[in-house]
């Protein structure tokens, strides 16, 4: 059996395809007026006391938490770093 390892462009793909959900969604719950999680309210504030567009907005506010994110020493990436040290075989936490 291959593993995705062997397949790289598949979650790539299905990462793509999620975001590119993720950012539809919201967008058409503005655009619908229907209402608007938390971070799309704090985007539209942003967006409206600035005058920037709301898609300049999230460009900024993203780009702000990955900057944030140096801090913490760690790179972002497809998938959280437990998932390869389970694999590896080490022991993640206390366990029964």
């Amino acid at each position: 059996m291959r593993s995705l390892h062997d397949r790289p462009v598949e979650p790539a793909a299905r990462m793509l395809l999620g975001l590119a959900l993720f950012g539809i969604c919201p967008a058409m719950l503005v655009k619908a007026d229907l209402g608007a999680d938390p971070w799309t309210v704090l985007t539209q504030g942003i967006a409206r006391v600035t005058g920037l567009s709301l898609g300049q907005v999230v460009i900024g506010i993203s780009l702000v938490l990955l900057f944030l994110w140096i801090p913490l020493r760690q790179r972002p990436g497809l998938r959280p770093r437990g998932h390869e040290r389970a694999r590896d075989g080490e022991r993640l936490g206390g366990g029964l």
